[in-house]
C-alpha cells in the first residue's frame, strides 16, 4: 500500500516559498557568527562551563567535518 507514482506523501505540507524555522533562524544569525564565537570563548576562558561546552561541541564539529571532507 505504498504512494502511487508522483504522489507527494504530505500534499497539504509546507506552501512553496514559505521558510521553516531553522532556515529564518540561520539568516537572521549568520551576520553575527565571529561575534558570538568570540563572546563564546571569551565566557568560556572566564570560566563559564556552559560556554566551554558550546566551544568544544563546535569544535568537534568542526575537526569531524574537516575529517569527513578528506576522505
Amino acid at each position: 500500500m505504498g504512494f502511487k507514482p508522483g504522489q507527494s506523501g504530505n500534499p497539504k505540507g509546507r506552501p512553496k516559498g514559505q521558510r521553516d524555522a531553522f532556515a529564518t533562524a540561520r539568516r537572521l544569525i549568520t551576520p553575527h557568527l565571529p561575534q558570538l564565537a568570540e563572546q563564546t570563548l571569551a565566557a568560556a576562558l572566564k570560566g563559564d562551563t556552559g560556554a566551554a561546552v558550546a566551544c568544544i561541541e563546535f569544535a568537534a564539529v568542526a575537526i569531524t567535518d574537516k575529517k569527513a571532507r578528506a576522505v
